[in-house]
């Protein structure tokens, strides 16, 4: 009987482990490359209601190039949508809709190829369908160079509420991570503070390199679909109700200046901070024992056995969904189950 309740109690634990977060809709882009692909073959990602879909009069194809748009210590996999120079108006609908009633966050990677025209833009939809149609709701654009956005109230329909100019400074050619949050005033319906910070590299947990803040009064912004056009390089779109299931970060032991690869410019960051506190190490220095706190000669040691690891990224990883465990991995996690059943019954007895 002992046994038993032991074992029980082992098997429960383990059950009970936390997956990882769920996000309401993700799209890596892990199409093979081309040029005019028909979007209607292009129906990968999570939780989408459908394939991309096309906005009338707008070509069926869009470009995905080659490789994902990596940009600072952001998990990414796949490859990306190209700036295609065609026409394209793409959309596409995710199947559980923001409507307003819990916070919603949306990350993206993006990059103006041709700035000599304003037709870079991201929008969102609600009401759509198949990607296409429904009524528009805040469009983030290339003007001039720079990002601007237009937020539009229901009341009446496509009513211009608010437009500014965000990331004043960042020229729109260049590979930024958008990270919105529309702050719901706790689900009561009355306001939407909405937040758009801009990141160009380093670590997206830290200070944004420019942001902007508003308060849309009197409704709820809600929406369901998204549509993405010309011109626009964009990849890792992610869309979710807390901030870490957008932010997901890749972790290199050993690359200190976040740069996905453990090189040189680690050690002088090192070199620059030892005997100091680790803040700059970034949580990728040697976080055990008496080395925990501080930048010495451990953090050198681990920078030395990892040089020149790059990041090591899987698909299941950037989609925020839980892996199943390699053989070595479940073999280790029945010893380490059968090691926890042995140190109960040992107290039990």
């Amino acid at each position: 009987m002992k046994f038993f309740f032991a074992l029980v109690l082992v098997l429960t634990g383990l059950a009970c482990t936390p997956a990882s977060a769920v996000l309401v809709a993700y799209e890596g882009f892990d199409y093979a490359e081309g040029t005019d692909q028909d979007v209607s073959t292009l129906n990968g990602g999570t939780d989408w209601a459908g394939p991309w879909g096309t906005h009338s009069g707008s070509v069926t194809t869009m470009d995905i190039g080659t490789g994902s748009l990596a940009i600072g210590n952001l998990l990414t996999t796949g490859n990306s949508r190209g700036g295609d120079a065609s026409d394209s108006r793409n959309g596409r609908t995710f199947t559980n809709a923001i409507d307003g009633t819990q916070d919603a966050w949306i990350s993206f990677v993006a990059q103006d190829t041709n700035q000599l025209g304003t037709a870079a833009s991201f929008t969102l939809f609600s009401g759509g369908s198949g990607g296409v149609g429904g009524t528009e709701r805040m469009t983030i654009q290339e003007t001039n160079g720079n990002w601007f956005t237009t937020i539009k109230n229901p009341i009446p329909p496509g009513n211009l509420f608010q437009t500014d100019t965000i990331g004043d400074g960042i020229d729109s050619d260049t590979r930024t991570f958008f990270l919105l949050h529309f702050d719901y005033a706790s689900g009561d319906g009355d306001d939407t503070t909405v937040t758009i910070d801009l990141y160009t590299g380093g670590d997206l947990n830290g200070t944004p390199t420019m942001g902007e803040s508003f308060v849309v009064p009197d409704f709820a912004l809600s929406f369901d679909t998204i549509r993405i056009t010309r011109d626009l390089a964009i990849d890792e779109i992610r869309i979710g109700t807390d901030r870490a299931d957008v932010v997901p970060l890749a972790s290199v032991p050993g690359d200190f200046n976040l740069n996905n690869v453990v090189d040189s410019a680690d050690y002088v960051v090192w070199r620059k901070h030892l005997g100091g506190s680790d803040g700059p190490l970034n949580g990728n220095g040697d976080n055990s024992g008496n080395s925990s706190g501080v930048v010495d000669q451990a953090d050198y040691d681990l920078w030395r056995a990892q040089f020149g690891n790059p990041v090591s990224i899987g698909a299941s990883l950037a989609s925020g969904t839980q892996t199943v465990p390699e053989p070595a991995s479940l073999f280790l996690l029945i010893a380490g189950g059968i090691g926890s059943l042995s140190m109960i019954l040992r107290h039990i007895r």
